[in-house]
């Protein structure tokens, strides 16, 4: 009997062992990256407003897409379905072509992502991205969302106190900012840029790349841009170091020159750091909106900058004087960092007795450095019997559709929650007038991680010598 559980136990084992593998993360994408069919992926970094990528068979960008896949949902573990998608690149797509925009998200290969290269005997991963001393205080890469024409800071911390001065570098398709200098805190705990609405004003929508540069050890600022001259310097002397001139080469071209310079380790001990910046174009979107009782709330994101005010006016060509659009005027602010879109929630309170039967619409306005941004929401009211029994009492509530929903105080959760929107995949045929047909796509959830097993490999070897020792002394008797 015992050796029959020493059997059980020991398969037990060996099957726990065999399942030890665990799925790796997601593998993050960054523009123009690749990417293969079958693999879960994060998208977050290469999507845009509308979160839909677009294909064409051939180099047609800029004509109407041949396949436009909607990816609203598991942006951060997204399934790369083979029967959706195909080979080749794949852009971002927002429902209009945007020339001077860098729009591949990502480029789809055929076969499977080969494994990092490993250093002889030092078993961490390679960065693709050759990245010149990536520094020690930050992860490897800032990313900086930021609208065309608005003002935003950038604060960069550090671990503890420095004096070293440090600098940003951004480099677009034709656009850059060329080694502009940080300031630093009081107590060199920081550092800060602003990104004042005359700079971001001369910035084609889109994404670039670039560095933060820090000083090193030898206190010098080992590369440096001379405005004067247009050129790549170093403060070392020609004959050592040649400096670059920089007529005719585009912003990329610069970057290129700029990482050769750095990785020459003889002369260059500055600390890098990595950064993306999306600049967008101005935008005020309403991503979710529903009835409380007597209150509107209304929730949503802009690519404008945090804190900046946001106004809310029920039926606004309804008041005529000041004194009536003030008073029925609610005002929030946005919120969130620099490195992602910024939201906002806002209630605004309903006097139903002003709420005739029939239509109505909320507007949102956003008034900033010479930029207006106007957002509206139609809605209907209606009036119902909300009391079951005699005698029934009328009610004005929003009618719900178009997203509208009520909630439930009594447990302050939605009674018709908002549904997950469907991905469709929109087919166009070349023809003229083209041919539009819409397939409806549910979302492929990404494959189910296997959790790793907590019981150590040699487990499973141990069992197996059980095994053998039972069979064998069975033999001997």
């Amino acid at each position: 009997m015992k050796k029959s559980l020493l059997c059980a136990l020991a398969l037990i084992l060996i099957c726990a062992s065999v399942c030890t593998g665990a799925q790796a993360a997601p593998v993050v994408l960054k523009p123009e990256d690749k990417a293969y069919l079958g693999e879960t992926v994060d998208i977050s970094l290469v999507i845009g407003w509308k979160g839909q990528l677009a294909w064409w068979s051939s180099n047609q960008y800029g004509q109407s897409p041949e396949l436009i896949v909607n990816a609203t949902t598991f942006q951060h573990n997204f399934y790369l379905d083979p029967a959706k998608f195909r080979l080749g690149n794949w852009y971002k797509w927002d429902g209009v072509y945007e020339p001077s925009g860098h729009n591949i998200a990502f480029v789809i290969e055929a076969g499977v992502r080969p494994e990092p290269t490993k250093t002889p005997g030092n078993y961490t991963e390679i960065l693709i991205t050759p990245v010149p001393t990536p520094t020690q205080y930050q992860p490897q890469q800032t990313h900086i969302v930021i609208a065309k024409g608005d003002g935003n800071t950038l604060d960069y911390y550090v671990s503890g106190t420095t004096t070293k001065a440090g600098h940003i570098w951004i480099f677009g398709r034709a656009q850059k900012i060329y080694d502009e200098p940080f300031t630093q805190s009081e107590d060199g705990t920081y550092y800060t840029f602003d990104f004042t609405p005359h700079l971001t004003g001369g910035l084609d929508a889109g994404w670039y790349t670039g560095y933060l540069q820090f000083d090193g050890a030898n206190g010098l600022h080992d590369v440096y841009y001379n405005k004067k001259e247009n050129t790549l310097d170093t403060p070392f002397d020609d004959s050592i170091i040649k400096d670059v001139p920089l007529a005719g080469f585009l912003p990329q071209r610069v970057q290129s020159e700029f990482e050769l310079l750095a990785k020459n380790k003889a002369y260059f001990d500055d600390d890098l750091v990595m950064i993306t910046m999306d600049v967008k174009e101005p935008t005020l979107l309403f991503t979710d909106y529903y009835e409380n009782v007597d209150d509107i709330v209304v929730k949503g994101e802009s690519s404008m900058a945090e804190g900046t005010t946001i106004t809310f006016v029920v039926d606004p060509e309804r008041w005529a004087t000041t004194a009536e659009k003030r008073a029925h005027t609610t005002t929030t602010t946005l919120e969130g960092g620099i490195n992602e879109v910024r939201k906002f929630t806002v209630t605004i309170n309903v006097d139903w007795s002003e709420m005739a039967i029939g239509g109505h619409s909320v507007v949102g306005t956003i008034e900033s450095n010479g930029i207006k941004l106007t957002q509206k929401k139609d809605f209907d009211v209606t009036s119902v019997n909300v009391n079951p029994t005699q005698p029934p009492e009328q009610r004005k509530v929003v009618v719900e559709e178009y997203g509208w929903h009520i909630i439930d105080n009594s447990t302050n959760t939605a009674t018709t929650p908002v549904s997950t929107p469907t991905p469709e995949i929109i087919y166009i045929i070349q023809t003229q007038p083209p041919i539009i047909q819409i397939v409806t796509v549910y979302v492929t959830p990404p494959p189910t991680p296997t959790p790793e097993s907590p019981i150590p490999p040699f487990i499973g070897i141990m069992a197996l010598i059980v095994c053998a020792y039972i069979v064998l002394n069975k033999k001997v008797k």
